[in-house]
């Protein structure tokens, strides 16, 4: 129980968010970029989410996206705070039976700290989140998913709604063994 309404408290947190960022912005465009990686079957893999653009549109507040991917390969494991990414409610949002292969994720950041009203954002470009899937143990060597963003929205730190570019990623899978040296 606790944790639906916790999950529902973040929900209306995103939304509201976003509601108040419905003004477009006249700066920069934020680029949103999913990792291209390589990782061995049977073996977790991390995908780090990158932002680029971050000082043009003053600072980035929330943001949501999805992440498509293809599940024969890839099974999604957990979400984590980047090193960019300051104090947030980070929540994602799959159902790997009904809706398999697509993971819907994003944070708002929150106060800075107990003491001021003022909240948050990310002010650096850099790795926002990073999501850990396992890498199926059956995947052949060479196998590779598309890792598409699609369905974003972003705010800056004034709440204003940000353009912008989602660019894909990929993952290609390895062998566990390492080269031969001649």
């Amino acid at each position: 129980m606790i944790h639906c309404i916790q999950n529902a408290a973040i929900a209306f947190t995103v939304l509201g968010a976003f509601a108040h960022g419905m003004n477009a912005l006249d700066a920069g465009t934020l680029v949103i970029a999913a990792g291209k990686v390589s990782g061995i079957a049977g073996k977790e893999v991390v995908v780090p989410i990158t932002v680029k653009g971050v000082k043009e549109i003053k600072g980035l507040g929330a943001m949501a996206v999805r992440l498509s991917y293809d599940p024969q390969v890839l099974t999604f494991k957990s979400i984590a705070k980047g090193p960019v990414l300051p104090n947030a409610l980070v929540q994602k949002n799959l159902d790997e039976n009904t809706d398999p292969g697509k993971v819907a994720f994003g944070f708002v950041c929150v106060l800075k700290d107990a003491k001021r009203k003022e909240f948050g954002s990310v002010s650096d470009d850099g790795v926002v989140l990073k999501l850990t899937f396992l890498v199926n143990p059956k995947a052949m060597v060479g196998a590779k998913t598309v890792l598409k963003l699609d369905n974003c929205q972003a705010t800056n730190a004034e709440d204003q709604q940000a353009d912008v570019e989602l660019q894909l990623g990929e993952l290609t899978v390895n062998d566990a063994k390492p080269p031969s040296s001649k």
